[in-house]
């Protein structure tokens, strides 16, 4: 072969190969989103515990005593606050901070709070609610660039005189999406009505546990249908009722 029919075929292997290469930063650039996207993360943290008040005609219920919170260990026993009551070693609990963590990790993704493609992260600790109003950036460290956060408050199972037995959830979320400070922050209290009342406790246990769970599952969707209302219209209305 001849110099000239050398460097001919050189030039021809140069201008083949160029285009291939000047495709490499737009298939970079094509598949962006789908990385952006399986970036984002849901941090979700559960509540301390569940938490128990009474309101109505103390000569009237069972639990009068109490005129306002108790644990759920008081919840089971009856106890008063005088302590002539013992409480068992180990007492049952409704909704503990590892079942609730449990029922989060159940979704598949933040679908539920209009976050598809959100991976959920839920944690295992509870975050006080000083602590929660009080940091003004992302309350996980390390996180995903993408980034959204929801905070269950506080979790109560509430009797009162004419409204019956509720289960209520003050949640706090904020939308950080790739930024350090929130986009987006909203919180409301919602609530699931509950059939199991306390003078039914412990006999019920089971029950109360599965119609509690339940609760605990719609509670969350109630919220993240409030979130979409308030994103809709702007409405400041606090809650709503199943």
């Amino acid at each position: 072969m001849t110099r000239r029919a050398r460097l001919l075929g050189l030039v021809a292997t140069i201008a083949v190969a160029l285009p291939a290469q000047a495709q490499e930063p737009q298939a970079a650039i094509d598949a962006a989103p789908e990385a952006t996207a399986a970036a984002c993360e849901l941090h979700v943290w559960p509540a301390a515990a569940m938490r128990f008040s009474h309101q109505g005609m103390e000569d009237n219920v069972r639990w009068g005593t109490y005129g306002g919170w108790g644990t759920p260990q008081d919840l089971l026993m009856n106890s008063k606050r005088d302590g002539t009551d013992v409480l068992p070693e180990n007492p049952a609990e409704l909704l503990a901070r590892a079942e609730q963590a449990t029922l989060f990790a159940a979704a598949p993704d933040g679908s539920a709070l209009g976050l598809p493609g959100h991976r959920l992260v839920v944690h295992d600790v509870a975050l006080t609610s000083r602590g929660i109003r009080g940091t003004p950036g992302r309350l996980a460290t390390g996180s995903a660039p993408c980034y959204a956060e929801l905070v269950l408050d506080t979790l109560i199972f509430s009797n009162e005189w004419g409204n019956g037995q509720n289960l209520k959830s003050l949640y706090r979320f904020r939308d950080f999406g790739t930024g350090d400070t929130p986009a987006r922050s909203f919180g409301a209290w919602v609530q699931t009505k509950l059939v199991i009342e306390p003078e039914d406790l412990p006999a019920k246990f089971d029950e109360a546990r599965a119609e509690m769970r339940a609760a605990f599952t719609n509670n969350v969707a109630l919220f993240g249908a409030a979130m979409t209302t308030n994103a809709t219209t702007g409405s400041t209305k606090r809650g709503k009722k199943k």
